[in-house]
């Protein structure tokens, strides 16, 4: 199911303090707090964000129509609020890589397969949709973030 966007006004604050208590391990392991600077404003931001982790590379997955993956278009610092923890990382659009993207989009989804109402993958007979995924890989947003 998902989550009418006008909820995560509600949702996202809520998420943010949790992460940031004591009481972090009932989310944290499968929701960060990612903290940047705005490349226009110069503004601080934060917002919670499901993640996918592979060794020490963390991935955070997006649609096109969200703002916050716009900042890393470059590569750019940031910090991680994970798992009770606050580490630096330097965070990278995937950009011109259509199968990496893909195949990373697969496994997400594999392991968060409620996620999939998100970019728009349906399953079929228990399966990802083929032609569903090939869809979203060119409208998912992928930021690769490494440690610092």
């Amino acid at each position: 199911m998902k989550i009418p966007e006008f909820f995560f006004t509600f949702i996202n604050p809520m998420m943010k303090l949790l992460l940031n208590s004591p009481f972090h391990a009932i989310m944290s392991h499968s929701v960060l707090v990612l903290y940047f600077t705005g490349r226009k404003s110069g503004r601080r931001f934060s917002t919670p964000l499901r993640f996918h982790r592979e060794g020490e590379t963390i991935r955070c997955f997006s649609s096109g129509e969200t703002q916050w993956w716009r900042n890393f278009r470059e590569p750019t610092t940031a910090n991680i609020q994970m798992q009770g923890e606050r580490l630096e990382y330097q965070g990278a659009l995937l950009q011109h890589h259509p199968e990496k993207v893909r195949n990373l989009l697969v496994n997400y989804l594999t392991e968060f397969p409620a996620d999939g109402v998100y970019h728009d993958v349906k399953r079929v007979r228990g399966r990802l949709d083929e032609e569903d995924l090939n869809k979203a890989s060119t409208h998912c947003r992928i930021v690769e973030f490494n440690p610092q």
